[in-house]
C-alpha cells in the first residue's frame, strides 16, 4: 500500500497529540470490567482539483460495546435548532454583523470522563504487553463524549460572562461583549458587531 508511510505519521500525530492532553493513564485491567475496543478511522481531505492536502487519522472508541450503567448513563446533549440558526443568520445580515466559525481540534479530549472507563490499546502503535488505557478524558466514539464536550465548554463560556439564552441551551450571550455564540457540538458560530471584540 503507497500511502502506508502517510498513515502511519499521522497516526503518530494523532497519539502524541492525545498524550500532550494526558488522555489516559497506562494501568492494568481491573478484574470484572471489559476493555473498550478501539479502530482507526482515516480520511483523505482533497482540494477542488481532487489533489490530496491532508491524510488524518483519528482514534476512536467503538461505542456500541459500552454498556449502559458501567460505561456511561446519560448522552443527550441539546443542538442548535434551524430556526434559532436562520434567525440569528438574519439579523447578522440585517445589522452588519461579524461572523466568524470556529473548529475546535480535537474537541472531545478537552473534557474529563464521567465515568471509570478502560480502553484497549491502539491497533498499530507500540503496545505495553497486558496493559490498557483508563480514559482520563473523552474520546470520539463514546456515547456521552458530545455531553461531556458540551459541558466543558458551557462552564468555560460561563466563566467568560457567555449565558445560554432561554430560547436555545446552545446559543451564548454575553451583554456585556455583545457577541453571540451557537454550539453545534465541536464547531462555534460568534456574531459581533466588531471583528476586533470576537478576536
Amino acid at each position: 500500500m503507497p500511502d502506508w508511510p502517510n498513515w502511519q505519521t499521522v497516526m503518530g500525530v494523532e497519539i502524541d497529540q492525545l498524550e500532550k492532553q494526558k488522555t489516559w493513564n497506562i494501568v492494568d485491567l481491573p478484574p470484572n470490567r471489559k476493555a473498550l475496543k478501539t479502530r482507526w478511522v482515516y480520511k483523505i481531505k482533497t482540494d477542488q482539483n481532487n489533489q490530496i492536502i491532508k491524510y488524518k487519522a483519528r482514534w476512536v472508541v467503538k461505542g456500541f460495546s459500552q454498556q449502559y450503567g458501567i460505561d456511561y448513563e446519560e448522552t443527550f446533549v441539546n443542538t442548535c435548532r434551524p430556526e434559532v440558526y436562520k434567525m440569528l443568520l438574519y439579523l447578522a445580515a440585517y445589522h452588519d454583523w461579524e461572523i466568524v466559525q470556529w473548529d475546535f481540534k480535537n474537541a472531545f479530549t478537552h473534557a474529563d470522563v464521567d465515568k471509570e472507563l478502560y480502553v484497549e490499546q491502539p491497533e498499530g502503535v507500540t503496545a505495553i504487553l497486558n496493559k490498557v488505557y483508563k480514559l482520563n478524558k473523552a474520546l470520539y466514539g463514546l456515547k456521552q463524549s458530545p455531553r461531556i464536550w458540551y459541558n466543558y465548554l458551557a462552564n468555560n463560556l460561563e466563566k467568560e460572562g457567555f449565558y445560554p439564552i432561554f430560547a436555545d441551551q446552545v446559543v451564548f450571550k454575553n451583554d456585556t461583549l455583545g457577541i453571540i455564540i451557537i454550539c453545534y457540538v465541536d464547531d462555534l458560530l460568534v456574531f459581533s458587531l466588531k471583528i476586533k471584540l470576537i478576536n
